[in-house]
């Protein structure tokens, strides 16, 4: 029916449109007014579709009314009884910035709303593992940077058996080969340069590679008493002389 369509049109819209103002009147009387027009929505809709109801009776030669009456109840039942959970367990029908950007977070990132995601599937578990390495990784990093709180700073110093550089490389050493070897990447090797923590202690500043020998993958050489092999891993300081192969 045209009529009843129409005017479950014009009634729906103004429903939907005073609805949502509901939660945040300031004041009595705009409270008053929004209801009124939430009012109008409602019965205004009732009336379309009771309109529309007795025309489809009329239409299909059969009694639907109270079946309608009763789903529509049901409806208005479940509806009230949801809303009636929502504010048993506290969800506010508006949100206060910056009043409430603690609660938002916190329920969005606390470590069982994160985990809560990793049952959704594989891919959202390989995540959460990785957030919870990341995490770790840096507690663990920052409790190194931690000083005791309860000792005097005069008390503190630096350890004494911990070789301590700076970033920039100053204790490091470049040693040069002469002529150059193969290296395990296909070019030729002139310099080379040696972590501090890798060198020998007391090393002289004259120093220069020796017993230096190509192997498969690299080359072998000895600085000081300490021997190293260069491969495609990087520099390692050997334990003991290699052994040629």
């Amino acid at each position: 029916v045209r009529g009843s369509a129409n005017m479950l049109t014009i009634a729906g819209l103004f429903l939907a449109a005073a609805m949502p103002f509901a939660p945040f009147a300031p004041n009595l009387w705009t409270l008053f007014l929004v209801l009124y027009l939430a009012g109008f929505g409602v019965g205004g809709t009732e009336v379309a579709m009771n309109t529309q109801g007795v025309e489809v009776e009329r239409f299909g030669r059969k009694n639907i009314m109270s079946s309608l009456h009763g789903f529509y109840s049901v409806g208005a039942f479940v509806g009230a009884g949801f809303g009636a959970l929502m504010a048993a367990v506290g969800v506010s029908p508006r949100i206060h910035i910056p009043a409430d950007n603690r609660r938002l977070v916190e329920s969005a990132t606390h470590p069982e709303a994160v985990h809560a995601l990793e049952t959704l599937g594989e891919a959202w578990a390989i995540h959460g593992g990785q957030i919870d390495g990341d995490t770790g990784a840096r507690r663990t990093s920052a409790k190194l940077g931690l000083l005791p709180l309860d000792t005097a700073f005069a008390e503190l110093g630096f350890p004494k058996d911990v070789k301590l550089a700076t970033r920039l490389g100053a204790a490091d050493r470049v040693v040069t080969f002469d002529p150059p070897l193969p290296g395990p990447f296909g070019n030729l090797v002139r310099e080379l340069p040696i972590r501090h923590h890798l060198l020998p202690a007391g090393l002289a500043l004259e120093a220069e590679p020796e017993d230096v020998a190509p192997e498969p993958g690299g080359f072998v050489f000895r600085l000081g008493e300490t021997h190293y092999r260069y491969t495609r891993v990087g520099l390692e300081r050997l334990s003991q002389a290699a052994t040629p192969e």
